[in-house]
């Protein structure tokens, strides 16, 4: 949790800020800033979707983690992953 959670806070604070769009709404373009990072973090987040979800993954044995725990880590952020998915498109 500790890695995704440094991840997330990575990818949204060092992400480049947009080109400025023809449109002079400056809340316009805040928005389109924020769903752009929520994308981008969800795309990351997507990887500690897939990773643990096998049952004899190399993963799970390098960390020592039993499949109940990995698979359990796989549910909850496929959880996480479709709340950032959800704001990204709001």
């Amino acid at each position: 949790e500790t890695l995704t959670l440094a991840l997330t806070l990575a990818l949204t604070l060092t992400k480049p800020k947009p080109n400025p769009s023809p449109n002079p709404n400056p809340n316009l373009t805040l928005t389109r800033y924020v769903a752009d990072s929520w994308g981008y973090v969800a795309s990351a987040n997507g990887l500690f979707v897939v990773i643990p979800a096998s049952r004899n993954g190399l993963w799970g044995w390098l960390l020592g983690l039993p499949f109940d725990k990995t698979i359990t880590i796989h549910r909850w952020m496929g959880r996480l992953v479709f709340v950032e998915v959800t704001i990204h498109m709001a």
